[in-house]
């Protein structure tokens, strides 16, 4: 089992799912599990990460803070915070292959880094870079995946927002397609 920060239990789960026999009834209803959904946080763990590599961890208020609901997502600017997210979510496609479609979230009300690049980037936009290089490993590590159609951003990322202005009172840059 590959150890992607705290949440090792996860291939426990998923067999606890079949053993159930859960996943044979999905199947039996052409029926497919999708996660985890609201799951940066646990994909690059701040135990497991902060104290190495605190420059991964959102900036907000001029401090570094870990991922929390109504913190701060990690610093979607940093190419290696990305890469090591990146690895993660890939060692868990495959732990958790009872998965059929793989759903990332960064956490809801969850304020975007306020660095320099970040803010010059923008959320969006570093997201859909981030979802993007998701993708590429699980090409070859997880083909079963869906892949829905190609989208004109080049990548099989089905976008969803979900700005809670009361808490995030930062407008997103539009994400544009460059064509």
């Amino acid at each position: 089992m590959v150890n992607f920060g705290r949440q090792v239990i996860v291939e426990a789960q998923y067999r606890q799912l079949a053993d159930g026999g859960l996943l044979a009834e999905l199947a039996k209803r052409d029926m497919m599990l999708h996660g985890p959904a609201h799951c940066f946080n646990l994909l690059l763990h701040a135990e497991d990460y902060m104290t190495n590599h605190p420059d991964w961890f959102g900036l907000r208020g001029g401090k570094q803070v870990p991922q929390t609901f109504a913190g701060a997502q990690f610093c979607w600017s940093n190419p290696v915070a990305r890469k090591q997210f990146t690895d993660n979510v890939e060692a868990f496609a495959r732990q958790a292959p009872q998965i059929h479609i793989l759903c990332l979230v960064p956490f809801d009300g969850g304020q975007a880094c306020e660095c320099d690049q970040c803010r010059k980037v923008g959320a969006s936009n570093l997201l859909m870079l981030l979802m993007g290089e998701v993708i590429e490993p699980l090409k070859t590590s997880r083909p079963d995946l869906p892949r829905p159609g190609e989208p004109k951003a080049g990548c099989n990322v089905a976008a969803e927002s979900c700005q809670l202005r009361r808490l995030n009172p930062q407008p997103e840059k539009a994400v544009r397609n460059q064509e």
